[in-house]
């Protein structure tokens, strides 16, 4: 999806684009296995011209039904009411600089590691692909396998061309948000070298620090001389994030959104409007569009949940 040319990124922001695609039909194969409970060496995923999200009778396998008493699976989950789990599963080809394809695996085992490999050098060289385990990011050029405990895994693969993202930092206190994936999310990497990060737990109603940096979330950055930080990382289009009753700092996305008529769930929960701290008039700002590299305050009359795209 492009960013929409009707909105402009702000002054202070600036999204630098990589060299374009050239590669539309690649696959990476991958086995999972546990040492003697099960494995599976027809796991593939890649584009082709013509693929959707969806089952693809030209392009997609269905993964078979587990065996009885089976302690080991894995397959990619898909939302499809006849064929939900695959074996094979591919996507559309990554045409523009923002354009995202995202892959669900999912791995089990009842009582033995799960030991995840890959060939690394079937990503096309100008893209990018992060592995999120759930308590961390991964970078699939970098390694070729992954070792987890037993247990029951949700594996979210990304891929995409990355994007650099600068954000100028007025010295004083800057309301700011992040809209890409970066490899190491951990606050000191994200902003290095900055006086303080804060951002608002809006269950406790308090500043908090974090220790990781997230799409969805605003943060108060205080510098003590005007400077500019640099953040690359996979490209963010839209979010879905949690929202509590009263104030909430979220976060942007690449490409300008309205919050004029929110799309919050339960309908009707979030306020038309949010706020952004203006670092040179020290005062806020009443707006109805979220703009790329920015944090803001917004209203909820109750618990809901909140999408930003």
């Amino acid at each position: 999806m492009p960013i929409d040319s009707r909105f402009l990124m702000p002054a202070d922001i600036t999204v630098t684009q990589f060299p374009p695609p050239v590669v539309l039909q690649w696959s990476v194969s991958i086995t999972a296995g546990a040492s003697s409970e099960g494995r599976n060496t027809n796991l593939d995923f890649g584009v082709r011209p013509g693929a959707t999200d969806g089952f693809d009778i030209s392009f997609d396998v269905p993964h078979p039904p587990t065996a009885p008493d089976a302690a080991f699976d894995a397959y990619f989950s898909i939302s499809h009411p006849v064929f939900p789990k695959l074996d094979r599963d591919y996507r559309a080809p990554l045409l523009t600089m923002t354009d995202v394809r995202v892959w669900t695996l999912k791995v089990k085992s009842e009582s033995q590691q799960i030991t995840l490999t890959w060939d690394a050098s079937q990503i096309p060289s100008d893209l990018y692909a992060y592995m999120d385990t759930g308590t961390g990011t991964i970078d699939m050029k970098a390694q070729n396998n992954l070792t987890l405990p037993a247990g029951e895994y949700t594996l979210i693969i990304r891929v995409s061309h990355e994007m650099e993202v600068q954000v100028s930092l007025h010295a004083g206190w800057n309301m700011v948000s992040v809209p890409v994936l970066p490899l190491d999310t951990s606050v000191s990497a994200v902003f290095p070298g900055v006086a303080a990060v804060f951002t608002w737990d809006a269950a406790g109603k308090t500043y908090i620090m974090p220790t990781s940096v997230e799409p969805d979330t605003g943060y108060w950055v205080a510098v003590l001389a005007n400077t500019t930080i640099s953040v690359t990382g996979v490209p963010v289009l839209t979010w879905t994030s949690p929202l509590k009753a009263g104030w909430n700092m979220i976060g942007s996305v690449i490409g300008n959104a309205s919050i004029a008529n929110p799309n919050d769930s339960p309908d009707g929960s979030v306020l038309p409007f949010a706020y952004w701290w203006d670092p040179v008039s020290k005062g806020y700002a009443f707006v109805t569009i979220i703009e790329t590299g920015k944090g803001y305050w917004v209203a909820s009359v109750q618990d809901c949940m909140l999408t930003i795209p």
